[in-house]
């Protein structure tokens, strides 16, 4: 009886291998790698995708000790290893076909320049043999440990350049309302005076009115007598 598995064909240095779509997440073009010091050279760094910060493996460096040479067809894998997501450059990533896993043969010593403890098999096709990696070995646990490592140290920067520019924030923040104060200051001194001067203007033109009128009324007073 068939059972028929999805495999998502890459290629590094024009030779097709596959990996189970199982383990594949998403397939992104190249971007840009921020380089992480004190890790393995086929580490290149990380990358932040959509929030999460995933760290970015050069497959063909870590296979082949040769660095992959970026064309528009260069792509990034993100894989699910060992309950790590991790980013795996590759030549290119061309296909996804269907393979009877009943099919999968054994792989020899060495095929392809790569060690048979990569490897999960090769599947025979109509016109091709491929060979089909297994990622959980082809990233072992000191490497992953390290890519892993290599998202802490990231995130730890990342949260101290935070905090930093926060600071930096809250001080002209700080400086920002002082100086709004010290503008504030005259101003209110300002109008204080001139509600003062308004004050006095008016008790001196009602005062002026009083006399007016009790002047008026004297007038009108001493006419009645008359």
């Amino acid at each position: 009886m068939e059972q028929i598995t999805k495999y998502i064909v890459l290629k590094l240095k024009n030779q097709s291998y596959g990996v189970n779509v199982s383990q594949v997440l998403t397939i992104e073009r190249l971007m840009e790698v921020t380089p992480v010091p004190g890790t393995a050279e086929f580490i290149k760094g990380i990358i932040n995708l959509r929030g999460d910060t995933i760290p970015i493996v050069d497959l063909r460096e870590r296979m082949f000790h040769e660095p992959i040479v970026a064309t528009d067809d260069t792509r990034i894998l993100i894989v699910y290893a060992r309950e790590v997501q991790i980013g795996l450059i590759v030549d290119s990533a061309t296909e996804v076909i269907d393979i009877d896993t009943n099919s999968l043969e054994p792989a020899p010593g060495f095929i392809g320049g790569i060690h048979e403890k990569f490897l999960h098999g090769i599947a025979k096709l109509e016109e091709r043999l491929l060979i089909i990696l297994d990622l959980e070995r082809v990233l072992d646990w000191d490497e992953i440990n390290d890519a892993e490592e290599a998202v802490q140290l990231a995130n730890g920067e990342s949260m101290a350049e935070a905090d930093e520019a926060n600071d930096v924030v809250e001080e002209n923040v700080d400086e920002s309302s002082m100086e709004q104060d010290e503008k504030e200051s005259p101003m209110e001194e300002q109008l204080a005076v001139h509600d003062v001067d308004n004050l006095e203007e008016v008790d001196i033109n009602q005062a002026e009115d009083r006399e007016t009128s009790a002047s008026n009324q004297a007038d009108e007073h001493t006419d009645q007598k008359a």
